[in-house]
């Protein structure tokens, strides 16, 4: 691998930083093509860019300082007005974020990034052409300069000199600031060369000086030194100093010592460095918080447990005191347990935009590949969810995505001939609703065609004709979900291997969620995804069943009914319950899980009314305990995944209770 002059830890820490900007690029490049030119977004992409190039020649990444730096050129152009963001010169700027991306990919997997890099920067290089301070080999400035001291400062770096933009600020009570100013120059022209200064040296002999100045100076004293220097005349508050650029082949050249250097002011940039106290976050591992997790788990059921043993003592008459003291204390652990278990709950909160970031060039690939325009829009990206949640999904959004464009909105000549506007819409909104994030992906396009669906159910022999009919437009939308259900003529490299929406459910359901489609002919389709806030606590119902606790996921459960004597009935060999006018399959919790059955006398007992898949299902079980927050834990690895259930937790008198999944639990009873 390219031998990089840092160490792993602040490769890290480059790598995040790199990463963080990319973003910025794409996003800002995915708006400079649909707005075209904006000063805004160009000022973004060139912040953007001038940093990757800062930090990369930092750390020695000299193939991605001389990308960043070509990019950096046309870029400047462009905010300049001398260069028109023309599709041709928008996708040579996509190419080179691309470029970008896999460097950075390479260099997290410790390789060595064998590309070609010269046909881009010929390509960017060409497009950067201008005279003066844009030429080839010059440093390129945050905001232009005479060219009589831009020349000077391209001069200095070729001698091995380091340009810095040494901002002095003056108090504002001070008497002569002018004598001041020219202290400020007399001691950096100690260290160096004063190529120019805002105001000019003559502007300052004629007192034409307020409370700031700027020094560009050559030096090959360390950033400390220069910033010693100026702040040693009187009546100065502060020193800010800046690398103004760095080429690739003079950043070979630098010392550990030079202003720029792997410990100098590019360093700190790139690297998170500055003065103690200026940052307000750290970054931590998240394997720090997940064992943080698992440890506020342990004592919310040992809350529990106490609060249980505290209303056990309750009821006996001696020692009052010492119980109501035992009473204080695990009402105040409760509390602060509570405190405690919302705080890195947040810690572990993160973005939705995260995940959401990415798919803008997602849409602007696929769309132009089907031959589709289509105007994408996101809500709600700063809606908030637990990072492992975050982890999960991520693909059945991007399948939700893919499905919209392929099947979901028409070509232009279609919806033209529909009556529709040329441009399809795709919008994604996130949101919290209740204790759960909902997402929405929806189109304006062609909507579902039930009677299609009916015909390829019928054709590979999912269900009789009979059953068909009888299905509801909302049942006959989750056959979309079955594996191996497809509607595609053909297999594309989109579509057509009826594999993508099997995975949305089974991903999204895993993790305790649902998925829901509505669906309208000619104006679209959405889906729904009911998301849970977090993996390590969920609210659950704890039922009883055969002499046996067990916890329903609340998010699943519609509601709960009581079974009177001959409400559960036989159709077609199968108990069902009719519930305001629906028939519900029903099944009994104990004979599910062969367990001792309770002597209910005629069938009563209650139901337990859960969904999944976009189906009800009846539970019933001898009696309803409650609702109460649990703490998730696997069954190990002796016992592995088992169908039928998520895990289980511990209760406040010490027992396990095995909590259920309704889909797993259902479906080998269906079949």
């Amino acid at each position: 691998m390219e031998s990089l002059n840092a160490s792993e830890e602040e490769i890290r820490i480059f790598l995040e930083e790199v990463e963080e900007q990319l973003e910025l690029l794409e996003t800002g490049l995915l708006k400079l093509e649909r707005e075209g030119t904006d000063p805004e977004v160009l000022a973004s992409l060139f912040r953007a860019a001038h940093t990757v190039k800062g930090s990369s020649a930092a750390v020695g990444h000299q193939a991605m300082a001389a990308a960043t730096h070509a990019l950096e050129n046309v870029l400047d152009r462009l905010r300049r007005g001398e260069l028109h963001p023309a599709p041709g010169v928008v996708s040579v700027l996509f190419r080179t974020l691309d470029v970008l991306r896999e460097m950075k990919a390479d260099l997290a997997e410790g390789k060595e990034w064998t590309g070609d890099l010269g046909p881009l920067l010929r390509e960017l290089r060409q497009m950067a052409e201008t005279p003066g301070i844009l030429a080839e080999a010059g440093i390129f400035f945050d905001e232009p300069l005479e060219e009589e001291v831009a020349e000077r400062l391209r001069e200095g770096e070729a001698q091995g000199l380091v340009p810095l933009k040494v901002t002095v600020r003056l108090a504002p009570e001070a008497i002569m600031p002018a004598v001041r100013a020219y202290q400020a120059y007399e001691a950096l022209a100690s260290l160096g060369e004063v190529a120019g200064s805002r105001p000019s040296l003559e502007e300052i002999e004629q007192e034409k000086v307020e409370a700031e100045v700027v020094f560009f100076l050559l030096t090959r004293e360390a950033r400390e030194g220069v910033r010693a220097a100026a702040a040693s005349v009187p009546e100065v508050l502060g020193v800010e100093i800046e690398r103004l650029g760095l080429s690739p082949r003079v950043a070979e050249n630098l010392s550990a010592e030079e202003p720029g250097s792997p410990s100098g002011a590019a360093r700190e940039a790139s690297l998170g460095g500055g003065a103690a106290g200026d940052n307000r976050t750290v970054r931590i591992n998240v394997e720090v918080l997940d064992r943080l997790m698992n440890l506020v788990g342990e004592l919310v059921i040992d809350r529990t447990h106490l609060a249980r043993l505290s209303t056990l003592l309750g009821r006996f008459e001696e020692a009052e005191e010492e119980i109501r003291e035992l009473g204080r204390l695990s009402a105040h652990l409760a509390r602060v347990t509570g405190f405690l278990q919302d705080e890195i709950l947040k810690a572990r909160m993160v973005s939705i935009d995260r995940v959401l970031k990415k798919l803008p060039r997602l849409v602007r690939d696929l769309s132009r590949s089907l031959g589709k325009e289509v105007d994408f829009e996101i809500r709600g990206e700063d809606t908030e969810l637990d990072r492992s949640v975050i982890e999960v999904i991520g693909d059945p959004i991007i399948h939700l995505i893919r499905n919209a464009l392929d099947h979901g909105i028409e070509t232009p000549e279609e919806r033209v001939k529909a009556g529709k506007p040329p441009r399809g819409k795709l919008v994604l909104s996130a949101y919290h609703r209740e204790n759960q994030i909902v997402i929405e992906i929806a189109d304006d396009g062609r909507g579902l065609d039930a009677e299609k669906i009916r015909r390829t159910a019928l054709e590979r022999g999912l269900l009789t004709r009979e059953r068909l009919e009888e299905m509801t437009e909302r049942e006959l939308w989750q056959l979309l979900f079955l594996s191996g259900f497809s509607t595609a003529r053909e297999v594309t490299e989109l579509s057509g291997r009826g594999v993508g929406l099997d995975l949305v459910r089974k991903n999204i359901e895993g993790i305790g969620g649902r998925v829901e489609v509505d669906s309208h002919p000619g104006r679209g389709t959405t889906f729904f995804l009911y998301l849970p806030l977090t993996l390590a606590t969920i609210r659950a119902l704890l039922v009883e069943s055969g002499g046996q606790v067990f916890a329903f996921p609340l998010s699943g459960i519609v509601e709960t009914l009581r079974v009177t004597p001959g409400a559960v009935k036989k159709l077609n060999r199968r108990e069902v319950m009719e519930v305001r006018g629906k028939v519900v399959p029903v099944f009994r919790l104990d004979e599910v899980l062969c367990l001792p059955s309770a002597e209910q006398g005629n069938g009563s007992g209650y139901a337990v009314l859960a969904t999944a898949g976009g189906m009800e299902t009846g539970f019933v079980v001898d009696a309803l305990l409650g609702e109460q927050e649990i703490v998730i834990k696997n069954l190990g690895g002796y016992l592995g995944e088992i169908p039928g259930f998520l895990g289980a937790t511990v209760l406040g008198d010490g027992s396990l209770a095995l909590i259920l999944d309704v889909r797993g639990l259902r479906e080998p009873l269906l079949n």
